[in-house]
């Protein structure tokens, strides 16, 4: 039966019900000795399982890993031997067109399902993402892999070298503003023109 809690139990060392034992390196030198891709939506046909940054099991059991090349989603596994297991994945962050990169590493979950990092929101159907900028209020230094909790009240918290980003993701929503065009200047073959020409089209 597919069960990703299990998998967190058996393969990465971790406690599912009473969250991870030992550190996220420490799980994730579990899952570089233990995990085995399928070569086939999985950690960019293998080459990235060493470089494992984040996991989560979130709400709804679905197993997050962020690596170097992005996140990912476990689709499906099972067990070739007692330490191997092979396991397939949604390159989720390639298949948005932000792969290439860390996803953040530092990955919670809000109350309306959605992945956050200090860097990105994942919207709750996996179907499009939010990269997160100074205009949304995020500019707190370099951020910190590891410095990061969601508190009692659904806060999260991350930390950076200048400080420690707090976001009310109750609050959040994704800017949808969009500047308009506004030409200042008009130059033709090298000579200055009115703006105002541009009203009547050019030729």
């Amino acid at each position: 039966m597919f069960d990703p809690k299990s998998l967190l139990d058996q393969f990465l060392g971790g406690n599912a019900n009473g969250g991870p034992q030992g550190s996220i390196g420490e799980l994730a030198g579990n899952a570089r000795q233990k995990l085995q891709t399928s070569g086939i939506n999985s950690f960019g046909g293998g080459a990235a399982v060493g470089g494992v940054l984040g996991l989560l099991l979130d709400s709804k059991q679905r197993l997050w890993v962020d690596t170097k090349e992005g996140l990912n989603l476990l689709v499906s596994f099972h067990a070739k031997s007692p330490n191997i297991i092979q396991a397939e994945f949604d390159p989720v962050s390639t298949r948005l067109g932000i792969g290439g990169g860390a996803f953040g590493a530092n990955l919670l979950e809000d109350g309306r399902g959605r992945i956050w990092s200090q860097n990105f929101v994942l919207a709750a159907d996996a179907q499009s993402v939010y990269q997160l900028g100074k205009a949304d209020g995020v500019a707190f230094g370099t951020p910190w892999f590891r410095s990061y909790t969601r508190t009692g009240d659904g806060l999260m918290w991350f930390g950076g070298s200048k400080g420690v980003l707090v976001v009310d993701p109750s609050k959040f929503e994704p800017r949808r503003f969009e500047p308009p065009l506004i030409a200042t200047e008009l130059k033709v073959a090298g000579q200055s023109r009115p703006v105002s020409t541009l009203r009547d089209g050019l030729v």
